[in-house]
């Protein structure tokens, strides 16, 4: 049967820095910080870290010796050894681990500078196109017919006729301008789904989602 301390004789190095080291695996890094961004998840791994501790409180240190002596380690000095053993390599793992997660933060401390042009860019689209430009070009677009009869309205105020007015295409705005508005609605909402998606794909940050907005990292 494999135990927790069999699994560890051999372990060497924190998961977390194989994943922010310079020759990480790049599918297996993905997977990682996409793991990271998962709601579901990360919290299901925050449950099981708090499952793995109240087992280990539960069985305390009876679990432990039960444990070897399970495994056919039943003399006091080899019991000894093995724990003895097995207190150094989790002293090492943890080490490791937290060294781990201090690489991981400056991992994405390095990434937020590495990237911080494109990212700032980003940031302003969506708070400048999507918070502002789309709304007001929304608004046009729905109030096209109602600014077209205050128009018209207008002119005939001023003493033209509805067969003048539109025999001479006075109405404003234009049906030009609502496929023009159209347009520019259309490319302004793919910019914006760009600029959000490029900011998603943080702290490993894909710039061939935006790479068409002439935004480059570092420069």
């Amino acid at each position: 049967m494999e135990t927790f301390s069999t699994r560890i004789e051999g372990f060497s190095m924190s998961n977390v820095y194989q994943f922010v080291s310079p020759n990480a695996d790049p599918v297996a890094q993905h997977a990682f910080f996409d793991a990271l961004k998962s709601k579901s998840c990360t919290h299901l791994a925050h449950k099981l870290v708090a499952l793995r501790t109240e087992l280990v409180n539960a069985e305390g240190a009876l679990g432990i010796l039960a444990e070897y002596v399970s495994l056919g380690i039943t003399g006091e000095v080899e019991l000894c050894e093995r724990l003895t053993a097995e207190a150094g390599a989790l002293g090492t793992l943890t080490a490791e681990t937290r060294t781990g997660n201090v690489a991981y933060g400056e991992f994405v401390k390095a990434a937020r500078l590495k990237f911080a042009r494109p990212t700032h860019c980003a940031l302003r689209t969506e708070l400048d196109v999507g918070s502002v430009q789309i709304p007001e070009l929304e608004a046009k677009i729905r109030g096209f017919e109602r600014e077209r009869a205050a128009h018209r309205e207008r002119l005939l105020e001023a003493g033209l006729d509805d067969q003048q007015i539109d025999y001479g295409n006075l109405l404003k705005p234009t049906v030009e301008d609502l496929a023009e508005w159209n347009r520019t609605l259309e490319a302004k909402r793919e910019q914006l789904t760009r600029a959000t998606a490029f900011l998603e794909t943080g702290p490993l940050f894909d710039l061939s989602i935006i790479s068409g907005e002439g935004v480059h990292a570092g420069r």
